[in-house]
């Protein structure tokens, strides 16, 4: 049943040349969150409680699973814990609980499900790993989630198979066990589920969005040897989105151009601190030297200049938005890839190195094709942002003329590479 608590079409005018304002709020003491989009200037809001957790269904290659760390300044958020056993049919104590997980804002491809994975490992995606046999992301993991309510669930993915989601979850003791599916094709970057009312994949959210206004877990430093997380109030990009922010600078004035190469895939390039709050006056205050280039999935670019926020007691917020333009397709490559891709030695025998550069780090697939356009081999790599150098083992393949290319997010490179032997 259709749940939400707003849709609102938000009324603009000019202000600046060329700007327009919109209004959105996070709602009295924090208790809405507002997925907007640019291209119908709508801001779907709900209450920030009413998903659980959400499975990424964009892109071929992510299985990010994230938590809503999302709750009022009065109310309680879901905790998620690594379960101290992986077979789901264990009797689990509460006690037995001490890792806590977390988003970590880099991408909707890797969320607080995800957080456990070993970096070195491209098939390891935390919950579950890929077994290149079965083409299939198998679970391996057991997890644990406080509910707001206090009750507790141990979930296990099952697996990632021609698209399906495969997830189940009970009580501690293994009462009350629930097996449910997602079809990834149904959705269009993310879908959300709830255990509430005995559990239920959420259809109602908005299917294109670029902004979500909603409060999040971050780290922040509070002079401890470890950063401690805490409930922020912020603002996070939708998938295939990316932003570069421009700080002392007139925002009026400020062009893209300027910061065309620093735009950003992470989720929280705007984040919480495009505001501030004055501990000795108790006032929030915006600064005046700073504007977002906000880039759609689709190559539109918008600036976004934040011009009020009200707090807690209203949660308002206003900013004012400017069309720049559309950045066309053949830059896209160029958003995640600042460099081509080569191949040391070409032509190969035995092994070689692909190297290339990333403007994000990310997990990159590697596909070679021959000249019928037959998959001969594939693989996936973690690669850092800046300059990297994949060393490839030696393929079992016949010899001759072969694309190879990399795939990453919003953009592909591709040459070609002759093998002898």
């Amino acid at each position: 049943m259709k749940n939400k608590l707003l849709l609102l079409t938000l009324a603009c005018w000019a202000g600046q040349a060329g700007a327009q304002s919109v209004q959105g709020t996070y709602g009295p003491s924090y208790i809405i969150q507002g997925f907007y989009a640019f291209e119908a200037n709508t801001m779907d809001n709900s209450l920030n409680t009413e998903w659980d957790i959400a499975f990424f269904t964009g892109g071929a290659q992510g299985a990010g699973i994230h938590v809503n760390e999302a709750a009022g300044s009065s109310g309680t958020e879901l905790e998620l814990y690594e379960a101290p056993t992986s077979d789901f049919n264990a009797t689990i104590s509460t006690g037995s609980l001490e890792l806590r997980l977390y988003n970590d804002e880099l991408s909707w491809e890797h969320g607080a499900f995800n957080a456990n994975n070993d970096p070195g490992d491209p098939d390891d995606y935390g919950w579950g790993y890929y077994i290149q046999s079965q083409d299939a992301i198998i679970g391996d993991e057991v997890f644990v989630l406080k509910l707001r309510n206090g009750a507790y669930k141990k979930i296990q993915i099952v697996s990632l198979e021609q698209g399906i989601y495969t997830f189940k979850y009970a009580n501690l003791d293994g009462s009350a066990e629930t097996v449910k599916t997602i079809n990834r094709a149904d959705f269009g970057s993310l879908a959300f589920f709830t255990f509430t009312g005995g559990g239920e994949v959420l259809d109602y959210f908005p299917q294109q969005w670029d902004l979500l206004f909603t409060r999040y877990s971050a780290p922040l430093d509070d002079g401890s040897p470890d950063p401690v997380n805490y409930l922020v109030t912020g603002t996070l990009s939708g998938y295939g989105v990316e932003v570069a922010k421009a700080t002392g600078v007139d925002p009026q004035s400020v062009n893209f151009e300027s910061y065309e190469d620093s735009l950003k895939s992470g989720l929280d390039v705007i984040g919480y601190d495009w505001k501030d709050f004055n501990l000795q006056t108790l006032q929030w205050s915006l600064p005046g030297d700073r504007a977002y280039f906000v880039k759609t999935a689709s190559g539109d670019v918008w600036k976004v200049i934040f011009t009020s926020f009200s707090g807690s007691s209203s949660g308002n917020f206003s900013f004012n938005r400017e069309f720049v333009g559309n950045v066309s397709s053949s830059h896209e490559a160029e958003t995640a890839f600042s460099s081509g891709l080569g191949v040391f030695p070409n032509p190969v025998q035995g092994e070689t190195t692909l190297a290339f550069s990333l403007r994000q780090a990310g997990r990159v697939q590697v596909l070679m094709h021959n000249s019928l356009g037959q998959l001969a081999w594939s693989g996936r790599f973690e690669a850092n942002e800046g300059f990297n150098a994949i060393a490839l083992p030696e393929l079992a393949v016949p010899a001759g003329l072969y694309a190879i290319s990399l795939q990453f997010e919003n953009g592909d490179v591709v040459t070609q590479m002759a093998i002898h032997q």
